[in-house]
């Protein structure tokens, strides 16, 4: 397991690929003749102990009791490298990002998104993004259901995934644009957020922290927009902080992006 000799299987219902179970309210946008553009993620959650590689390296016995991970990973990728693209070729050894790269539903796209979470570690991980809940719909393979049939699935803000554990969530994102005004009042600044709630680093930006995607407005002097239409982006990671850290060093590790565009999508460049 050290050594990376694990991975992921998704078992898809034969007569509905498109759903996460047999469950018809389990559907998610999947495109059949284009993964890479279905709303469809994988999070292999693992951990590595630099010491036991280090003992295999030099032909020393592993003393287990000593174990103790430093590396905490999404996909074999530790936090700046979780959010690079797919199949990126400076990690040809870890193909998969988990940018969750998704649009508000809307009437042009109805379905969530779904995110399989799995624990290839030796502790729980409690994974959580920070602006959104999940629909807890699926357990180790099973829909969260009664034994009569009704469904079971609840809403989590934080995700509890034990060791060898599978869960797989359902993940809706509306954008305020779409809400009744009348009965979901919203509060809107008339000007950009303070500086310090939309930037990233000291002169740059991607944050724009307005409910109104695609909403970008305009900058101070100096400060670099790396927004491509107004979308919007919160972090997701392991809400136990030791764990987004790479050797101690935060912030890395299970960390991630959620990418939320404007319910138009981004215009091709």
């Amino acid at each position: 397991q050290q050594m990376g000799l694990y991975g992921a299987m998704i078992v898809r219902p034969s007569n509905a690929p498109d759903q996460v179970n047999d469950r018809a309210d389990s559907k998610f946008h999947y495109n059949a003749g284009d993964q890479e553009n279905s709303e469809e993620y994988v999070f292999l959650l693992s951990e590595v102990d630099p010491d036991v590689h280090l003992a295999v390296e030099r032909g020393q016995a592993v003393d287990w009791t000593k174990y103790r991970a430093r590396y905490f990973l999404i996909n074999g990728r530790s936090m700046p490298d979780t959010i690079s693209p797919n199949h990126a070729p400076w990690l040809p050894s870890q193909p998969y990002g988990s940018l969750v790269h998704v649009r508000p539903n809307g009437p042009n796209n109805p379905l969530p998104a779904v995110i399989r979470y799995l624990n290839a570690g030796t502790v729980s991980y409690a994974f959580h993004p920070h602006g959104s809940d999940e629909l807890l719909i699926n357990k180790d393979g099973r829909p969260l259901q009664g034994a009569d049939g009704k469904d079971r699935a609840y809403s989590k803000f934080l995700v509890d995934i034990g060791p060898g554990q599978t869960i797989d969530v359902l993940m809706t994102w509306r954008d305020a644009e779409n809400w009744d005004a009348t009965t979901n009042p919203i509060p809107v600044e008339a000007d950009l957020p303070p500086l310090q709630d939309q930037i990233l680093g000291p002169r740059d930006t991607w944050f724009a922290e307005s409910p109104y995607l695609g909403d970008s407005g305009s900058l101070p002097p100096g400060i670099t927009n790396n927004n491509e239409c107004g979308e919007f982006y919160h972090v997701a990671h392991n809400h136990a902080l030791q764990y987004a850290t790479n050797f101690g060093a935060a912030f890395g590790g299970q960390m991630t992006l959620f990418r939320i565009d404007p319910p138009a999508g981004c215009p091709a460049p």
